[in-house]
């Protein structure tokens, strides 16, 4: 019997282990699953030397979003613990152009976390450009996220916001 792969899966920013509860659940039979919290830290780097102190000498990685940035960090600092990178969605203000806007936008939502809260925050964005069309294509989707986003420490969340961007 051939050993079974370890896979670590990297959430995106304010998502946790709920993002990836299919993957999880449906992988079990072949891969030892492993899915790293990057809401404890607020740079980049901090994220992947988690990721490097958490997971197994080698395995695979995935990550969404900032879990992507993350595992292509990884990637590129240390290869050699990979067994394989799949990064996505990992574009967010990949946009030179609109890039110090982009940063201002997540700053003013860090300052709305830490003086109105997770929930405000959530309402707020979750009815904006990107949230309404996920609510009328999957509704259940768009609760799960909202209650996953809402359920932050505001003060972390604003914390990742500032070191991530």
């Amino acid at each position: 019997m051939s050993e079974r792969t370890k896979l670590v899966l990297l959430p995106g920013l304010l998502c946790d282990a709920r993002l990836w509860r299919h993957q999880s659940e449906n992988l079990a039979d072949i891969a030892d699953v492993t899915v790293i919290d990057l809401t404890r830290d607020d740079t980049m780097a901090a994220m992947a030397q988690r990721v490097l102190a958490e997971a197994p000498p080698r395995f695979a990685l995935a990550g969404l979003s900032m879990g992507g940035y993350t595992a292509l960090m990884m990637g590129a600092h240390r290869p050699n613990r990979l067994l394989s990178l799949t990064a996505a969605g990992a574009g967010s203000g990949s946009d030179r152009s609109g890039g110090e806007a982009f940063r201002k936008t997540f700053m003013t939502t860090a300052d709305d976390f830490e003086k109105h809260g997770s929930a405000h925050v959530v309402g707020v964005y979750g009815m904006g450009t990107a949230g309404i069309p996920f609510l009328v294509k999957d509704p259940r989707g768009f609760a799960e996220f909202n209650e996953m986003f809402a359920s932050h420490d505001p003060h972390g969340a604003a914390r990742t916001l500032r070191g991530f961007q």
